[in-house]
């Protein structure tokens, strides 16, 4: 669709041209390979659907916007135009970037004005306005006409300051190359590059490791950090275990020995645990300031995105515990009460890195996982150092918690079971415990119906057969989410009374089983933590657990503790609350719950039929 094979034909009538358009296309590169069949697919919908036929094709390939100087078609078009040799009386064009960026939007309306002059109307097809001449259409037509020649010239400053720091490098950033003058860029962990430069580099990291006559040099310093970066990033195993060996020794005296500061990043990025073990030591006896040591220590160590050496505070290496470890040493220097409150734009100095560097220890011990994650959280909260986001910290606990287990995948068959029966098998603690709970509280309501057990399991005085009945009311409500063991045996060779097990994945649950109408408040309180706890929730995959107590006649306990006179409920409250104790005190990573089933009649007509039944 070149012009060369433009047919020019005489001006037809207004009422010929009214139906007929011209096209205008036009890439600023060679390299937009798919730019002009874009621009014309969507030109030729706009012109479907406003009942218009292309005739004519007017284009410019690999031409800038900014000047009309070397656009032959646009040329040719407003040559056209001016004329009176058309025989379209619209113009499409994709949209005002195409038409031009000139740098006086004046000039663009110029060319506009000439077509409209003579009767021919320009209109931008992928715009969000129509080209109508209203006050609406020319305000955003003359704001897109500036956005475009803006966009040239940051663009133009872009690349620009890109050949710059391209030339700079060494690189001929433009041009053909004379001969002797081309530098190839060799990948830098090529295994050529590794065996020429790092045994080198190694050997003057280690003849000057310990030179401390140079610690007031600044160049000898960052020579000495680009040494131990390029050896820790592109160097084998024993260059790393090279640099951690060294590094701990120049840090022994703490962290007032020469270059200090270089070796700490990398003992941080290889030994985490050795690294802190040496902030502690060092920061033990630094007084706090707004602006101290400490302040200027965590600046540069967490508190730039950009340069220095590396280290990933989510990465494996830094556990909760160590996190927890650290975030308590970033509390005590870069004390909360000393945070500075800025008002509008400012450029950052020394304390903004070093809260920014304390907000991202934070962040990484927030963003944990797993038990030690949660533990370290629990252990925040409780912290008085840490009391103005103690809510904070339990909320994203609990919220971080509920997302790790929702955040199981379900296989096929699990996706099934969960469309048949609304509910998946468990694959985590909590997603078993909350199981658990939920088939006991279906028990709670199953003994208040009409055909409610009560009676029968009131009778029953021995745990083997209670222990059968309960069974095999929690096997019926299974739903093919778990299986149900009696006297389940564990890898101490203890046996459980009742054992959950999830179809699903190795999630296991236990039911300890009490009948506690001869059994003393103690008992049933030492049986959480010594009996279920200790020999029945070893295992990983086991550490969800219920005390379940029942009881059919009329009592007293003495407290476990105090040995005031209990109910049934507030003895139950009792081990509720020391099963609750004992699951915060282990950080979530096992869960305890007391139930108590009540099978004592509910009404007195109940209570005189039961004992007519003894009678008789």
């Amino acid at each position: 669709m070149g012009n060369e094979l433009v047919v020019r034909k005489s001006s037809l009538p207004a009422s010929q041209r009214i139906h007929r358009a011209a096209q205008y296309v036009r890439m600023s590169t060679e390299r937009q390979q798919y730019s002009i069949q874009n621009q014309a697919a969507a030109i030729a919908a706009y012109a479907h659907s406003n009942k218009l036929t292309i005739v004519r094709t007017y284009r410019d390939e690999g031409e800038s916007g900014l000047l009309i100087k070397n656009r032959a078609g646009l040329i040719q078009l407003l040559e056209d135009v001016q004329a009176g040799e058309t025989d379209f009386a619209h113009i499409l064009v994709y949209d005002v970037s195409r038409w031009g960026r000139f740098q006086d939007a004046d000039e663009s309306a110029h060319y506009e004005f000439i077509c409209k002059r003579a009767g021919v109307r320009v209109a931008y097809c992928a715009e969000q306005f129509d080209n109508d001449g209203s006050m609406l259409a020319s305000i955003v037509k003359n704001i897109k006409r500036v956005m475009a020649a803006e966009y040239s010239r940051e663009l133009s400053s872009k690349v620009y300051a890109g050949q710059c720091r391209f030339a700079r490098l060494g690189y001929k950033p433009c041009g053909k190359v004379g001969y002797g003058l081309v530098r190839e860029l060799v990948d830098e962990k090529a295994d050529i590059v590794v065996a020429l430069f790092v045994p080198r580099i190694r050997d003057w990291v280690a003849k000057i490791a310990h030179d401390e006559t140079r610690h007031n040099d600044q160049q000898h310093e960052q020579n000495l950090r680009q040494a131990i970066e390029i050896l820790v990033r592109w160097g084998n195993d024993d260059d790393r275990r090279f640099i951690e060996e060294v590094a701990q020794q120049r840090l022994a005296g703490g962290l007032t020995v020469p270059f200090a500061k270089v070796w700490l990043p990398p003992l941080l990025n290889l030994n985490p645990v050795a690294a802190i073990d040496v902030l502690e030591k060092g920061l033990a006896n630094m007084p706090a300031a707004k602006l101290g040591s400490g302040v200027q220590l965590f600046a540069d160590l967490f508190g730039h995105d950009f340069g220095g050496f590396g280290f990933d505070l989510h990465g494996p290496g830094f556990t909760p515990p160590l996190l927890l470890r650290l975030l308590r040493l970033a509390y005590i220097q870069v004390r909360i009460g000393d945070d500075t409150e800025h008002e509008g734009s400012h450029s950052l100095d020394t304390r903004d890195y070093a809260e920014r560097g304390r907000g991202a220890i934070l962040g990484a011990l927030f963003a944990s996982t797993g038990p030690e994650g949660w533990a370290a959280k629990i252990e925040v909260a409780g912290d008085c150092l840490f009391a103005h986001i103690k809510d904070r910290t339990l909320a994203l606990a609990e919220k971080k918690a509920a997302e790790e287990a929702d955040g199981v995948a379900l296989t096929e068959t699990e996706f099934c079971i969960l469309d048949k029966t609304g509910e998946s098998p468990p694959k985590t603690c909590e997603a078993m415990f909350a199981l658990m709970r939920d088939r006991l509280d279906d028990i709670d309501d199953l003994l208040l119906q009409d055909i409610s057990p009560r009676a029968l399991w009131a009778s029953i005085t021995d745990e083997h057969i209670m222990r059968r009945e309960l069974a095999r009311a929690l096997r019926d409500a299974a739903n093919h989410s778990y299986t149900v063991d009696q006297e389940a045996v564990t890898a101490d060779e203890k046996e459980t009374d009742i054992r959950f097990r999830s179809t699903g994945s190795a999630q296991q649950g236990t039911i300890e089983l009490k009948l506690g109408d001869d059994r003393s408040g103690r008992d049933l309180f030492d049986t959480i933590r010594d009996q279920l706890l200790t020999k029945y929730m070893a295992a990983d995959d086991c550490r969800a657990g219920c005390l379940l107590v029942t009881i059919a006649k009329e009592r007293k306990w003495d407290h476990p503790k105090t040995g005031k006179q209990l109910d049934f409920a507030e003895l139950m409250t009792v081990l509720s609350d020391e099963a609750e104790r004992i699951s915060t005190e282990l950080g979530g990573t096992a869960k305890l719950m007391a139930k108590g089933l009540d099978l004592r009649p509910r009404l007195s007509s109940e209570r005189s039929s039961r004992a007519k039944r003894r009678q008789g």
